[in-house]
């Protein structure tokens, strides 16, 4: 399986990376059963005959990626001789294209676009959070999280998002100014917000605290906007460990 996967509806998804390929590009069009290698992300180090490169197109590896459909999405890299930056596609990730500034030069990051143009990207050690309002040309410091930590954001709209911060999941509806705790104490290892009021959490249930053995999971689902839960166990769904990182 890729590193990193998004599902943008049942069938069709979106990979990154296997092995040390960390910048392969993967499509599947049958829920995952299948992969395929569709494209590379600029090129990795070892792939150029003369140093320093030539070109721009360098980096080290993926650092985050998301979709806002099946055909437009935006990957942020870790350069090798500068600091991170974006990429681009337009068609399905056939082709990538560098677009805009250099980013923050931060090794942990979390991208959510809430439309082609308008965009949400984390820096998770200082916990700023920096907008777009020109599909990643450039990008604004907005707002920083009260705690810096946070793992990821997702927002859909101006207003409501969801931040993951050391197992507990957060709600904004006023777009980062304030957020309510609405699920606590769980090994939360994916989230999904979606409109009118639902939440996905994917949690997992461990035999060591490390996280590292016997792990089981289960969704967790909510029509209120977390005030209340409902359980599915996903029945065969148990990996001695998850090196992946799934969206709902």
């Amino acid at each position: 399986l890729p590193h990193i996967i998004q599902f943008l509806d049942a069938q069709n998804g979106i990979g990154i990376g296997k092995g040390p390929f960390n910048n392969y590009f993967y499509h599947t069009h049958d829920a995952g059963h299948t992969w395929t290698l569709a494209s590379q992300i600029g090129k990795l180090s070892w792939q150029y005959s003369t140093w320093p490169p030539d070109d721009k197109e360098c980096l080290g590896y993926i650092l985050a990626i998301d979709f806002f459909d099946i055909q437009t999405g935006w990957a942020i890299a870790e350069g090798c001789l500068e600091r991170n930056y974006l990429f681009s596609t337009q068609d399905g990730g056939i082709t990538w294209l560098r677009s805009g500034d250099q980013l923050p030069g931060l090794s942990d990051i979390s991208l959510s676009f809430i439309d082609l143009q308008y965009g949400f990207l984390l820096a998770e050690n200082t916990g700023f959070v920096y907008t777009t309002s020109d599909g990643g040309k450039t990008f604004t410091h907005r707002f920083e999280l009260s705690y810096p930590g946070a793992q990821s954001i997702q927002f859909i709209n101006f207003t409501e998002g969801l931040k993951l911060h050391k197992d507990q999941l957060f709600l904004t509806t006023d777009g980062g100014r304030s957020w309510k705790a609405i699920l606590r104490d769980r090994l939360i290892t994916d989230f999904e917000l979606l409109p009118h009021g639902w939440v996905w959490s994917l949690s997992a249930k461990c035999r060591n605290s490390t996280r590292s053995m016997g792990c089981s999971f289960y969704l967790l689902g909510s029509q209120d906007y977390g005030q209340s839960w409902k359980r599915s166990n996903l029945d065969g769904l148990s990996l001695e460990n998850y090196p992946y990182y799934t969206n709902i």
